[in-house]
Formats: C-alpha cells, sequence, structure tokens
C-alpha cells in the first residue's frame, strides 16, 4: 500500500509493478520446467498488482485521477504524415533522402576505416554512391547502393525500422565516436540526420522496398549479408539471410507507384552540386558522374584552397550548399549576402562542424555560422587572380560585404580590371544589331576591353555625397546638367586632393576649374568613364544606348 501525492509517482509506481510482473511470470514458466527450481517457485507470489496504490486527499478530495492521461501518438495517421507530401513538399526528396543516408553510410565506414588504417588493421577506403533507374519483370525501379558501413540485424531493429531514431544515437556510435576524438589528431564525423523520420518519405514515390546490405563490423571485417522485403510503410518486414553478399555497403531499391514519371538522373543533377564521394547516375545508356568535392561543371568554377568553396564565373549565379546539396538562404537571418539573399559569385559548401541549421523538409537554410563564412570567404579571395574572366562587371553583383572584401584585396594587390561587355553586366545587354554598331563607332567596345586600376576607380562609387548631389538633381534637370553633376561628382571622387568639405557649393566650384584641366588627359578621362559607367548602375539607370554620347 502507498499513498502518492502526485500522479508523476503513482504512474512510476504501477509502471516498476508492471515490470516485475513480467519479470516474475517468466520466472515462475522457466522454474516449472526444472525439478530444482520448482520448489522455489512455489514460494513465489503468483503475481504482483499495483491495487493498494492510491493518490493522496488534499481537502477532502483525491489529488489526482486514475487512469492516468497523457499525449500518444496515432501510429498509422502519424506514419502517414512522414511518409506524405505534407511534410516535405515533393516527392522528388524521397531521392534526396536515399543519397543523404548512403552519405552517412559512407562517412561512417571513412572514420571508421581511418580508426582502423591508425591501429594497423586495415586499408584505405574509396566511398561510391550509385543511383540507377530501370525496370524489372515490367516493374519500374530506382536504386541506391553504396560501398558504406552497411547495417546489421540490429541496425534494421533499432533505426532503419524505427521511425525518429538515428544510428547516432545508438550507444554503439556514441562510444566509437569517443574512441575517434581521442585520438591524435582527432577523427570527426558529423552525420547529415537530424529527425530519423527520412526512410519513410520513401513510400512517397515507392510500393515496395527491397534492401541487401552487409555490416562492416568494428574489426574491419564484413558481417553476414541481409535481404530485406518491405511491401508498404505499415507492413511486416521479411528478412532473409544473404549469404552471398560478402562485401559491406548497402543497396536499397524501391519498386515505383505508377504516378511517378520523372528522371532519376535529372532530379540528382538539380539536388547535388558537390559530392563528397564519387556518385554516378544511370538512367538507360545516359549517365552523370560526378568526382569528389569537384562540381559537375569545373569549367565554370575557380578552385580555392578550400575544397568546400569554388568562385563562380557567371553572372547572378551562385549558391549555398548544405552537405553538398542545394539550399535557398532565410533572407531575414542573412547579413551576410544581400539582394536576393543567396552568395552571387561563389559556390559555398556547409558541411561538418559548420553545417547549417535547416527546415524539416532540408530546402531552406535558417541559420549558418556567418562570422565563419565571413573568414573562409575573405581567405579564399586570391584565387580570384587566376580568373581569366574577372571584370568589373562580375564584382558589381557580389553582395555588399564581400565585394567590400574583394576590393579591399584588389587594392592592395594593385590590380587592374577591364569593364567587361553589356552582355556579362547582367541587366544590359544588345536589343539590336544596331546598338552594337553604334558602340563599337563610339569606341565603347574597345574601351571595355581596357583594364583600369581598381586602386583608382573602385568597385563602385563611395563618395556618399558626390552620389547624394547627383541623386538631388536626377529628374529636376536637362539631360545635359545632368551629365556635368556626374562629371563633377567623378572628379570629386577620383582626385585625392579635394577640399575637406561636404559644402556641395565649394565642391562644385572646386571641380569645375580641376575639371577643366583634366579634360585633355586621356587616362583620366577613361577612368572617369567607368567611374559613370558605375555610377548609373547605383542609380538604376540603364547605361545602354546613351552612354557613348557621354564618352569623352
Amino acid at each position: 500500500t502507498a499513498i502518492c501525492p502526485h500522479p508523476a509517482i503513482d504512474f512510476s509506481l504501477r509502471e516498476a509493478v508492471a515490470d516485475a510482473n513480467r519479470i516474475l511470470t517468466a520466472l515462475i514458466r522457466m522454474a516449472s520446467q526444472d525439478s530444482v527450481l520448482k520448489e522455489i517457485a512455489l514460494s513465489l507470489p503468483g503475481q504482483l498488482t499495483s491495487d493498494g496504490l492510491a493518490p493522496a486527499l488534499i481537502n477532502g478530495r483525491p489529488a489526482f485521477s486514475t487512469p492516468h492521461q497523457r499525449f500518444t501518438l496515432a501510429n498509422d495517421e502519424i506514419r502517414e504524415i512522414l511518409m506524405g507530401e505534407e511534410l516535405y513538399g515533393e516527392p522528388e526528396l524521397a531521392i534526396r533522402e536515399l543519397y543523404q543516408n548512403a552519405l552517412d553510410a559512407c562517412r561512417y565506414r571513412q572514420a571508421r576505416t581511418e580508426y582502423l588504417a591508425r591501429q594497423g588493421k586495415s586499408q584505405g577506403y574509396i566511398g561510391k554512391i550509385a543511383f540507377v533507374q530501370g525496370t524489372e519483370k515490367s516493374r519500374h525501379f530506382i536504386e541506391c547502393s553504396d560501398n558504406g558501413i552497411g547495417m546489421s540485424l540490429r541496425e534494421i531493429e533499432s533505426c532503419f525500422g524505427k521511425a525518429g531514431k538515428r544510428f547516432s544515437d545508438l550507444p554503439e556510435f556514441m562510444e566509437e565516436q569517443q574512441l575517434w576524438q581521442d585520438s591524435v589528431p582527432k577523427i570527426e564525423m558529423h552525420p547529415n540526420s537530424r529527425f530519423g523520420i527520412g526512410v519513410l518519405s520513401y513510400f512517397m514515390i515507392a510500393e515496395e522496398i527491397e534492401l541487401s546490405t552487409c555490416r562492416l563490423d568494428r574489426e574491419g571485417k564484413a558481417g553476414a549479408g541481409l535481404r530485406i522485403t518491405i511491401p508498404g510503410s505499415g507492413s511486416l518486414f521479411r528478412v532473409q539471410a544473404a549469404p552471398e553478399i560478402s562485401e559491406a555497403g548497402t543497396k536499397i531499391r524501391l519498386y515505383l507507384r505508377s504516378d511517378w514519371k520523372s528522371s532519376c538522373k535529372e532530379v540528382v543533377e538539380r539536388f547535388l552540386w558537390l559530392a563528397e564521394f564519387r556518385t554516378e547516375t544511370r538512367v538507360g545508356l545516359e549517365t552523370s558522374l560526378w568526382s569528389p568535392f569537384t562540381p559537375r561543371d569545373p569549367g565554370r568554377y575557380v578552385p580555392t584552397k578550400n575544397a568546400d568553396m569554388w568562385w563562380d564565373s557567371e553572372f547572378l549565379k551562385g549558391n549555398v550548399l548544405a552537405d553538398g546539396i542545394f539550399a535557398s538562404l532565410n533572407r531575414r537571418e542573412n547579413q551576410l549576402f544581400d539582394g536576393n539573399g543567396q552568395p552571387t559569385g561563389m559556390l559555398l559548401n556547409l558541411r561538418g562542424a559548420h553545417r547549417p541549421r535547416l527546415t524539416v523538409d532540408r530546402k531552406t537554410i535558417l541559420s549558418f555560422d556567418q562570422e565563419w563564412v565571413r573568414e573562409l570567404i575573405r581567405e579564399q579571395i586570391p584565387a580570384l587572380e587566376d580568373a581569366d574572366w574577372l571584370r568589373l562587371t562580375w564584382l558589381w553583383h557580389l553582395s555588399g560585404p564581400v565585394r567590400a572584401m574583394v576590393e579591399h584585396y584588389l587594392v592592395s594587390r594593385d590590380v587592374y580590371l577591364p569593364i567587361g561587355y553589356p552582355d556579362e553586366l547582367g541587366h544590359v545587354s544588345y536589343t539590336s544589331e544596331k546598338e552594337k554598331i553604334h558602340e563599337r563607332a563610339a569606341g565603347l567596345l574597345e574601351f571595355r576591353t581596357l583594364s583600369f586600376p581598381v586602386r583608382i576607380v573602385g568597385i563602385e562609387p563611395k563618395d556618399d555625397s558626390a552620389i547624394s548631389l547627383i541623386i538631388a538633381s536626377y529628374g529636376q534637370s536637362s539631360a545635359v546638367e545632368q551629365i556635368t553633376f556626374l562629371d563633377r561628382a567623378v572628379t570629386m571622387f577620383l582626385n585625392r586632393g579635394r577640399p575637406e568639405t561636404t559644402d556641395p557649393k565649394v565642391r562644385e566650384v572646386w571641380s569645375e576649374r580641376r575639371l577643366a584641366e583634366l579634360r585633355t588627359d586621356k587616362s583620366f578621362q577613361r577612368e572617369a568613364t567607368i567611374l559613370r559607367v558605375s555610377i548609373y548602375r547605383q542609380l538604376g539607370l540603364p547605361p545602354a544606348p546613351w552612354l557613348a554620347d557621354i564618352l569623352p
């Protein structure tokens, strides 16, 4: 008998009694089959009950009522949610989940193999991931295979078949990870799994799953092969021994639903920008291949000393990746990349200790270590000197904070850059052959190939007072007066000896005198023109086709 003042105490005692009763029942059953233990069993109680538990009385009333109530999960309904488009948004994300699970398996084996190699028990490891889409006996399928760590029956029961449970939560993994952390230097392994529910997303596109796997044990040896068939999300697993599987790794085949029409190759090409291990997709005779830490279109990018960052030559392009997978940025939480919120001009892969925080569907980056990324970008700016496509037009499209860092470096190196061409400006392009002829006749095409010192022209105007002067006059003056204001602003910006005053009238008188002196200086005229282009851009004015009319 026990009086309980709180429902949690009452509930815990009832649970303990129920567990003890199950053990007692098992002991009596075992003892009844043994002549020696049978006598002992007769002295044990037949069962244990919690009938003697009662709530305490407060002001003459029970402190709580029984049976106890708490939130529980409706298994079938929850399973439907976890495998539905309401959570993930797009059925194609099932293929991304296949890749991410294969990526974790390869990372796990790589870390284990490295540790064993330090103990002299293992050789090197080269991870591989492959996707195949095909047909077998009129059934369409997508198959993802990897030569990663593989699974034993323990992992199948504890992780693969249990929604919400991650392999990184298992005691065995945490114990092994501690050994890696104690080694010198540390062996790092950062799983990308967050919730342990991704496997259920397979049923967004699959009606049946077949799985073949073999676990690499902690001594580096392949264990027993297994073959598992799962007819549906709520069905029993059919687990069979597969002695023919002798190499560690996993192969998952999704037999597709009739409404799936997409190409696995095209889906992977859309989300996978930078692979950590060799990755291949094959649909019929068409194949795509990713080499480790190399973009699929390497000619477009300039590598840096860091394998997770590349400079992107294409205008208005650039991406942040999470574990090599495309993700959009939450613009509200992003002070590093302005404009559309994406890192224009670079391919940036956040992984490992610097992996960002993502939404449940992993399509959007909620937050990331912006200070670390800022320093990473700063360190990789020197690689731009190897870019033969570098133009001022490209630099204009960088986000403000990044552009400032790049300019600081280019000025310190006294780099000269050409302005570039209209079709490289992003917002300016040739609208007709006549316009192109007009620019050629005006000498503008030749001008765009000339190089200018960044230390003089900068990447964008910095004289706020000069820009304010132009903005104040724009829309209230004639075209000739607007050009005059631009000339004054350019002169004030270029000449480092201008009066230290913010009075526009004093600057105007001074700039008129200096302008007359500088109009005969051809090199200055070219530098002034490129500044005009930059000023027009900041004001949102279209430089073409009337830009040629104000050339010196």
